[in-house]
C-alpha cells in the first residue's frame, strides 16, 4: 500500500528538484548555433607500427608513444581553448546564458509553462496515488465484510468530488512558489557562472555550462557516424562508455546548480531559525521578567542561563538541519548525475533528462529533504515552548 504513496512523492520531488529547474533554464533560452563537427583524419605517430604482419613495440617504445600521445592531446586542447572550441569543433561556452536571458519572453513564456506543468503533473500524482492507495484500503474492507461494495463506490466518488476540488485550489499558491522559486534559483546560477567565468579558464567554464540534453544527443550521433559499414551501432552498443561520460558530464554541468539550489534553501533555513530565535528570546525575556525589585539579580541570572542553554540547543539543532541539506544536495548531485548516464543509454536526450530528475528525486528521498523538515520541526518546537514558558513565568513570580 506505500508504493502509491512513494511514487507520488517520487514525482513530487522530481518536478521540484534542482535538475528540473536545471532543466527547465537551459531549455528557456535558445543557446548559439552549434558548428559542425569537424571530421578528422586518422593520424599516425612516426613511431607506431604501420603493417599488419610487423612485430609488437617493446616497452620502451610504447612508453614513448603513451608520452607523445599525452603531449599531442595536451596540445590540441591548448589550440581549441585559443580557437573557442572544443576537441569535437562546438563553441566553449555555448550553452552559456546572460545575467537576465531568463527574463526575455521566450525564457519567461518556456519557464511558466514547464512551472505550470510540473506542478499540475505533481497534484495529479499525488491525487493519483492517494485514491489508489484508499481503493486498495476499501477493498480490503469489503473482502473483510466490513463495508458493501456500494457503501465503497459511493464512498469513493465522495473522496474523489471533495478532494480533487480541494487539490486543485492549491495550485495557483504552489504555482507562484515554484515560479518564484526557479527565478530565484536561476538568479544566484547567474551569479555563480559569473564567479565561475573569473576564476577557471574556458574550458572548465564550458563544463560548468553545458546542456546534457544536447550532449547526450551529441554523443548519439558521433556513434552513429562512426559505425562501421554494413552496420548501425547506438548507444546501447557502448553502455559503459557512455554511461561513464554522460555521469561525469551531468556532474560537472549540474555543479552550479546544485549550488546555487542548495544556497537558496541555506539562506531560507537561516531565516527561519533566525526568526524562530528572535521569537524565543523575546518569549524568555518576558517570561523571566522580575515581579519585585528584590528578585532581580535572581531572575536575570536565571533568564541568562535559560537563553544560553536555548541559544546553544538551536545553534546545535541549526548545524545538523545545515548538515543535513548539504548531504542532501550532495547525494543528490551524484543521483542526478549517475541517473543521467542510465538514461543517455535508454533513450539518449529526454531520457537523460528525465533520469537525472528521478536520480536527483532518490537522492531526496534517501537523505530527507533539510528544510521543510526542519521548518515543520520549527513549528512543533514553537508550539510546545508556548506552553513552556507559562510555566517558566508561573514558577518565576
Amino acid at each position: 500500500m506505500a508504493i502509491p504513496h512513494t511514487v507520488a512523492n517520487l514525482v513530487d520531488r522530481a518536478s521540484n528538484s534542482a535538475s528540473s529547474v536545471a532543466a527547465t533554464d537551459r531549455a528557456s533560452v535558445a543557446p548559439l548555433s552549434p558548428a559542425p563537427v569537424e571530421a578528422g583524419g586518422a593520424r599516425m605517430l612516426a613511431c607506431s607500427s604501420s603493417g599488419g604482419g610487423s612485430a609488437s613495440p617493446g616497452p620502451s617504445v610504447r612508453s614513448l608513444q603513451a608520452k607523445l600521445i599525452q603531449a599531442r592531446k595536451r596540445n590540441e586542447l591548448l589550440q581549441n581553448i585559443e580557437k573557442g572550441v572544443d576537441e569535437y569543433g562546438y563553441p566553449l561556452c555555448e550553452f552559456r546564458k546572460g545575467f537576465l536571458d531568463h527574463y526575455k519572453p521566450r525564457g519567461m513564456v518556456i519557464s511558466t509553462i514547464r512551472v505550470a506543468l510540473q506542478q499540475s503533473v505533481t497534484i495529479l500524482a499525488n491525487f493519483m496515488g492517494e485514491q489508489l492507495e484508499l481503493d486498495l484500503k476499501r477493498n480490503q474492507r469489503v473482502n473483510e465484510g466490513q463495508i458493501t461494495q456500494m457503501e465503497a463506490d459511493l464512498e469513493a466518488d465522495e473522496w474523489e468530488k471533495l478532494e480533487w476540488d480541494k487539490r486543485w485550489t492549491t495550485f495557483p499558491n504552489k504555482f507562484v512558489t515554484a515560479l518564484v522559486k526557479y527565478h530565484s534559483v536561476t538568479l544566484i546560477l547567474r551569479f555563480y557562472e559569473y564567479l565561475a567565468a573569473k576564476l577557471v579558464d574556458m574550458h572548465k567554464l564550458n563544463k560548468l555550462t553545458v546542456d546534457p540534453f544536447a550532449m547526450a544527443r551529441r554523443m548519439s550521433s558521433r556513434i552513429e557516424a562512426k559505425s562501421p559499414p554494413g552496420k548501425t551501432e547506438t548507444v546501447r552498443d557502448h553502455k559503459l562508455s557512455v554511461t561513464a561520460s554522460m555521469t561525469t558530464t551531468t556532474l560537472w554541468a549540474n555543479l552550479l546548480p546544485f549550488c546555487a539550489d542548495y544556497s537558496l534553501h541555506q539562506a531560507l533555513l537561516c531565516y527561519a531559525y533566525f526568526r524562530y530565535y528572535s521569537y524565543q528570546r523575546q518569549r524568555r525575556l518576558l517570561a523571566a521578567s522580575p515581579s519585585s525589585e528584590d528578585d532581580d539579580e535572581d531572575t536575570a541570572n536565571g533568564a541568562s542561563t535559560l537563553i544560553t542553554e536555548d541559544d546553544r540547543e538551536l545553534a546545535r539543532d541549526l548545524g545538523q538541519k545545515s548538515l543535513r541539506l548539504a548531504t542532501n544536495r550532495g547525494v543528490g548531485l551524484v543521483c542526478s548525475a549517475v541517473g543521467a548516464g542510465v538514461g543517455t543509454v535508454v533513450w539518449p536526450g529526454w531520457g537523460t533528462i528525465v533520469f537525472s530528475a528521478l536520480g536527483d528525486a532518490t537522492g531526496g528521498m534517501i537523505t530527507d529533504d533539510g528544510y521543510f523538515k526542519a521548518k515543520q520541526s520549527l513549528e512543533e518546537k514553537r508550539a510546545k515552548d508556548e506552553a513552556r514558558d507559562d510555566s517558566i513565568s508561573r514558577q518565576v513570580q
